[in-house]
């Protein structure tokens, strides 16, 4: 609190969604100090998810700190046959996706430049088109810069420069008519700023997932935590974070002093179900999920997917999520 009394202090991040082969199973909200959660809900924003989190008044001076811990549960069903899927022609672009078109900040499809690279690449199918643009941005990559070729490692790492890369890829991909959106994701498996990746849209596939290069890339790589829109707010560098709170309060991310991460994954285990078994656990999650969109809960813990019913893999995976989470 840092301009005086605030009598209904609250805060709204991102944290996992329901999307492609997520589907979060459980939530704990660890607050410090703990009387100050009074309750919490999900805000709905076309696909994204916010945490809403209301917490006491506070008083200039006060400090508050809120850490989301969830458990997700991922597959892959892999990237299909590239090969099979063409470049949608524009009529049969459904019109809710023709969003996924439109040009950004960071996402410049009109761009001249950008428009002279796209007519070179090949559109015969997406496995040919995605290959011929990883080939012109490896190209990009290895020439970037101060001449050494280190400008793949650091897309990797910073977070600016993930950004800019997956803004170029789509760009390039919106450029040749292929609806195309960024996702803000976590990482797994270790500490991160927010990292970006794509999903690129055709009728045959559906939404195809990317890295920042073009790379088909799996869903149990990153942990998606919003949509990115067109009216998202970004950085000065193009960059789409997001964090919104009181005008009574200062909010932002706790990033550590010596990596300025603020965001950590670790994986739990794999666990082997059954199709029947992942249906009905992610059709119970996801419904659940939907509930703290429309009924806060004044607890720190909200389990989406009900453990009483489940049996052998998914039991294994709420147990699993009750160990981790607390039970």
């Amino acid at each position: 609190a840092v301009k005086g009394e605030c009598a209904d202090p609250w805060i709204e991040f991102s944290v996992p969604l329901p999307l492609g082969g997520q589907t979060p199973l459980g939530l704990r909200l660890l607050c410090d100090p703990p009387e100050a959660l009074t309750s919490m809900h999900l805000v709905a924003d076309r696909e994204n998810r916010a945490l809403h989190v209301d917490t006491r008044g506070v008083k200039r001076g006060n400090i508050v700190h809120l850490t989301a811990e969830t458990v997700v549960l991922l597959h892959d069903d892999g990237p299909g046959d590239l090969v099979a899927a063409k470049v949608p022609a524009t009529r049969r672009i459904p019109d809710p996706l023709r969003v996924h078109l439109q040009p950004a900040p960071g996402l410049v499809p009109d761009d001249p430049g950008i428009q002279a690279a796209a007519r070179k690449l090949n559109r015969e199918d997406l496995d040919v088109l995605f290959g011929d643009m990883r080939t012109f941005l490896d190209y990009k990559l290895s020439h970037s810069g101060d001449g050494l070729d280190h400008a793949l490692g650091e897309m990797r790492t910073r977070m600016s420069a993930c950004a800019y890369w997956a803004n170029i890829t789509g760009s390039l991909l919106m450029a040749c008519g292929l609806p195309t959106r960024l996702l803000a994701c976590t990482g797994v498996d270790g500490a991160l700023q927010e990292h970006y990746v794509l999903e690129a849209w055709s009728e045959k596939l559906g939404w195809t997932r990317l890295d920042p290069t073009g790379k088909p890339w799996s869903d149990t790589r990153n942990i998606v935590l919003r949509v990115v829109y067109p009216d998202a707010p970004r950085t000065q560098d193009n960059v789409p974070t997001f964090l919104a709170a009181n005008a009574g309060v200062a909010g932002s991310p706790e990033m550590n002093p010596v990596t300025l991460f603020w965001q950590a994954g670790e994986t739990l285990g794999a666990f082997a179900l059954t199709r029947a078994e992942l249906a009905a656990l992610e059709g119970a999650a996801r419904a659940g999920f939907e509930g703290l969109v429309a009924q806060p809960a004044a607890t720190p813990r909200v389990d989406f997917a009900p453990s009483a019913s489940a049996e052998g893999g998914a039991a294994r995976v709420l147990e699993a999520m009750a160990g981790r989470l607390g039970p």
